[in-house]
């Protein structure tokens, strides 16, 4: 089916996840574990250069062997990302034996999940997906919000996170947030969007409030 996939960002930072294979493919779903600040641990008798680089450097755990079952021991998420059909349906029966998640590269309907298309501006995470049916189309609608979400999101989206400890009823902070949002300040020059932040917060906010110590790191 294509409705019963459950949307969520999880939060993976220190927990470890398994990846079995060396090439290209595996590479990417290494990056994208990194880039949560997940620990991985990567079995293949061979690596692709950037992966090698990685475990020559400590970053990544690397197993240089064939997969075994005891590979999964303390995993949180399992990804089978190698070009032998009998190890990824291997992978998938000792995972789900044990209650892990299992991602399959090859055979995405046999996998526990898969990974979306995403786009990200800082703290802000778009992500696509049409439950499998069509990657490239995925792929093609975040070439689209690449060009409408551009790198002012990030300080758009960092400020108003900065914002919510100063706003203690809801409405509030979503007014100020629509007011943030209609300023335009996305399509700004770093040094007009600074002034017409502060010229927006000067407004919203009490005015003991230090709007230098709010803004410190944006701009």
């Amino acid at each position: 089916m294509s409705d019963d996939f459950y949307a969520i960002n999880l939060r993976l930072a220190g927990r470890l996840c398994l990846v079995v294979g060396g090439g290209r493919v595996a590479a990417r779903k290494t990056a994208g574990l990194l880039a949560c600040r997940a620990r991985v641990r990567l079995v293949s008798p061979y690596l692709v250069p950037p992966l090698a680089k990685l475990a020559a450097s400590g970053e990544i755990s690397w197993l240089a062997r064939l997969y075994q079952k005891d590979d999964l021991s303390a995993v949180t998420l399992a990804f089978a990302a190698t070009d032998d059909p009998v190890i990824q349906k291997q992978i998938s029966r000792d995972a789900e034996e044990r209650g892990i998640l299992v991602n399959r590269a090859d055979d995405t309907p046999s996998g526990d999940f898969h990974l979306p298309a995403s786009l990200r501006r800082g703290p802000l995470l778009i992500t696509i997906s049409t439950s499998g049916q069509s990657p490239a189309l995925s792929a093609a609608l975040r070439r689209r919000l690449e060009r409408e979400f551009g790198d002012g999101y990030a300080l758009l989206t960092e400020l108003c996170g900065r914002l919510r400890p100063f706003f203690s009823d809801r409405k509030m902070l979503t007014d100020c947030t629509k007011r943030l949002m209609a300023a335009g300040l996305t399509e700004m020059p770093p040094e007009q969007c600074e002034a017409e932040v502060r010229r927006l917060l000067a407004a919203m906010l009490p005015a003991d409030a230090d709007i230098s110590s709010l803004l410190r790191g944006i701009f």
